[in-house]
């Protein structure tokens, strides 16, 4: 089968087929005619005469408008290190302990002087001291009752619970003596890890709500992850779609029906990307990432104007990349 060219000069089938792959491909439309048919020889293994090269060159570069369309190159899905995330939710490292909840980096995880480790002794302990204070107060009232009405001199109950009272607030400060020797902290890093305030109120109370066993918890576990995130297990990623598209345009405007000239134009669109993943999350969370991703690409490349089925072609094969 054979088909016409502008001039009415009939060319062999698959240079028109040639034409149609070729249309658009700005690269090629710069090649003289020697140069376009060695790279058809060597892309397509088809031996073309000098004529056919200027027919098939002419075809390339007066397309008709319906051959002058818009395409999607590629559609990517690129993965992205996300580096100035803002960690603080989990809590920040400083010289300056501001709560008594801050973990203290120059001693070891399971040093006594940690509140994650003292601290459940410490508040039995205090709980212990502050009924015996009350019996304390209690007994002090009572003594003084008898000395005024029967001369009662005898003070041994409000001797023995003052010094109960003492060794019980010894106990709470031996309780929380390091016995790691205190060295841990490397030099040049922040001495402090302080809880986030998620748990703690500026005055480094636990926040309403909140007892102190779950912010002794819950800080530990972000000081933890937080060292993790250092160490390099880890990292906050961004995701986003990209599409790589050709847009043509008229440059001959106003000339001769069927001479018309196009220039393309290669631009890349994207969606708007979500950062802030942690690179170790949920396979089926980055999938459920990377679609609503791609749903956002799809919907700017419809308003571009471009059909279901252009779309659904250039999406078949997304490619995935990392940068």
């Amino acid at each position: 089968m054979k088909t016409k060219t502008q001039s009415g000069k009939r060319i062999p089938a698959e240079i028109k087929e040639l034409v149609r792959d070729l249309h658009g491909n700005t690269y090629v439309e710069k090649m003289d005619v020697v140069s376009l048919c060695e790279y058809v020889s060597k892309k397509y293994h088809l031996e073309l005469t000098l004529a056919q090269g200027n027919i098939l060159l002419e075809k390339i570069k007066f397309s008709s408008p319906s051959r002058a369309r818009k395409r999607i190159l590629e559609v990517k899905i690129i993965r992205a290190l996300d580096v100035d995330r803002d960690t603080s939710y989990l809590g920040e490292y400083s010289q300056r302990q501001s709560s008594r909840f801050s973990i203290d980096r120059a001693h070891s995880q399971d040093c006594a002087s940690l509140a994650a480790n003292s601290g459940p002794a410490l508040s039995q302990l205090r709980r212990i001291l502050k009924y015996v204070e009350s019996l304390y107060n209690a007994e002090f009232e009572a003594s003084n009752a008898r000395y005024l009405v029967a001369g009662d001199e005898n003070t041994d109950e409000v001797d023995s619970l003052t010094e109960a009272c003492e060794v019980l607030t010894g106990l709470q400060e031996d309780v929380q003596d390091c016995d790691c020797g205190g060295d841990y902290c490397p030099r040049g890093e922040y001495r402090y890890f302080n809880p986030s305030s998620n748990y703690v109120t500026p005055a480094g109370e636990p926040r309403p709500g909140e007892s102190e066993a779950n912010v002794v918890k819950y800080t530990l576990q972000d000081y933890e992850r937080m060292e993790s995130l250092n160490n390099g297990n880890w990292s906050y990623i961004g995701i986003r779609a990209e599409a790589e598209i050709v847009l043509p345009y008229q440059v001959n405007k106003g000339c001769v029906r069927g001479h018309e000239v196009y220039a393309y134009l290669t631009q890349t669109l994207g969606s708007g990307g979500l950062w802030g993943i942690e690179s170790d999350s949920e396979r089926s969370y980055f999938e459920e990432v990377k679609g609503e991703e791609l749903s956002q690409l799809k919907g700017s490349l419809r308003t571009l104007g471009f059909s279901a089925r252009a779309i659904a072609t250039a999406f078949k094969s997304v490619e995935e990349v990392e940068e």
